[in-house]
């Protein structure tokens, strides 16, 4: 929501450069895929538990997820720390593959996602610590299941390119010169008219 102030690649890809403080909320939408598949995925151990999903052999998975959350960066001299939580709810389309044949089902999950990332973004080198997670909640007929998905590390890089400013900086910069250019021709005129004056 506040894109000329905060960058999400500059909090978590390190593409762009970020020189001040910001934050902004955030509106996300994924699309997201997930199999289970086996001759006998329900183990003997277990099946007591599961009715008449004993039998099931594949559960095939679609959804559409929209989640609204907060991100920030927080910078000093290069060095930053940014971090992300969301939280929503998706649409999903459920397939069900037994002996006998499948049947659908639609459900609503719960989904939410952190991410939080610390290091030095410089204009030629960047590197730092990440962690990132998703968790989706969502109830499979009789059975409630919960996915959580994770992902933590070190990354260290070089930029091969020569730092560039963006379209927005640059409108910036040259309305900032237009401005001055007007301030300056203006005073320059103020002060033609108080040499005439004097002169007279």
């Amino acid at each position: 929501f506040k894109g000329q102030k905060f960058s999400y690649n500059a909090a978590f890809n390190q593409t762009v450069l970020q020189k001040k403080s910001a934050g902004s909320m955030l509106l996300m939408m994924s699309l997201k895929f997930n199999e289970l598949k086996a001759n006998n995925l329900i183990p003997d151990s277990v099946k007591n538990y599961f009715g008449s999903y004993t039998e099931l052999q594949r559960n095939r998975n679609y959804s559409y997820q929209m989640q609204l959350g907060y991100a920030f960066d927080l910078t000093k001299k290069s060095f930053y720390f940014s971090g992300l939580v969301a939280a929503g709810a998706g649409i999903q389309n459920q397939t069900y593959n037994f002996p006998i044949g499948k049947f659908y089902k639609i459900a609503f999950p719960l989904v939410g996602r952190g991410k939080a990332s610390a290091g030095y973004n410089g204009k030629f080198l960047f590197t730092g610590l990440y962690a990132n997670v998703d968790v989706s909640q969502s109830s499979i007929r009789a059975i409630k299941t919960q996915q959580m998905i994770y992902s933590y590390g070190v990354f260290l890089g070089f930029r091969a390119v020569k730092y560039t400013k963006s379209k927005g900086q640059l409108k910036a910069e040259a309305k900032r010169q237009k401005e001055a250019e007007k301030a300056a021709a203006k005073k320059k005129k103020e002060a033609a008219k108080k040499t005439k004056v004097r002169k007279k």
